[in-house]
């Protein structure tokens, strides 16, 4: 357990992700997390940015996989979208000096 002034560190670098992974891991952070790919699934799980777990949904009720981001990774990804998309949601260009 974690004393009340510790901090968890958390640092990744969106940049390395490929646009498919971009994409999905972006849909997932607003709640789209169904019927994506899951082999990249499986990259993003596999670098430690998002979770599954089992829900039943429906009449009669099926079991579906959904797909969370951790807290701490969530608000890393927010500062990185501030960082490189403007207000309508374009990529900034980058600086190549």
């Amino acid at each position: 357990m974690l004393a009340k002034t510790e901090k968890v560190q958390f640092e990744f670098n969106f940049d390395k992700l490929t646009p498919a992974q971009l994409r999905i891991f972006g849909e997932i952070s607003v709640n789209e997390d169904l019927g994506h790919n899951n082999r990249v699934l499986g990259i993003l799980k596999g670098y430690g940015l998002i979770y599954s777990y089992e829900e039943w949904i429906g009449y009669p009720a099926y079991k579906v996989t959904r797909w969370e981001i951790p807290l701490h990774v969530h608000i890393v990804w927010c500062e990185w979208c501030a960082k490189n998309f403007d207000d309508e949601g374009n990529r900034k260009k980058k600086c190549t000096s």
